[in-house]
């Protein structure tokens, strides 16, 4: 059975071998930079969270939620997705959910994904609010 697993910061050293690749394969992916990826990790401005799959003793997806303030309390930004299988494991999106309204007190939840996540979240109640549209120089 897949288990969702948050990171916290104090962790994230000793773990670091367990979801290095992911940050990396997403930094590669979205051209953001790695290392820029990893101080919001480390400086609590993001946490990691791991799909783990004890079957195969390792995860398969990573996910990452930057945690902001607005007007009526903090929200959780889920930023980074990655992983092997996503039918397989995008049901543990109701448990990060879970956890950022009872752990990290978070009023609400956005993504901001690749297109086809879209679908993926409707399915969970999630609603489209705006569009990022980008150029490049």
């Amino acid at each position: 059975m897949l288990a969702l697993v948050p990171i916290p910061p104090d962790c994230l050293e000793e773990t670091r071998n367990t979801w290095a690749r992911f940050v990396y394969a997403i930094a590669e992916r979205s051209r953001n930079d790695p290392l820029e990826m990893e101080r919001m990790l480390f400086a609590g401005e993001a946490q990691a969270f791991l799909v783990w799959d004890p079957d195969i003793g390792k995860p398969i997806a990573f996910l990452g939620v930057r945690y902001m303030r607005r007007a009526d309390g903090r929200v959780g930004e889920l930023i980074w997705l990655m992983g092997e299988n996503r039918k397989a494991w995008t049901h543990l999106i109701t448990e990060l959910e879970t956890y950022l309204r009872e752990h990290q007190h978070c009023v609400a939840i956005k993504a901001i994904a690749r297109p086809g996540w879209a679908k993926v979240l409707k399915a969970h109640g999630y609603r489209l609010t705006h569009q990022v549209t980008e150029k490049e120089f």
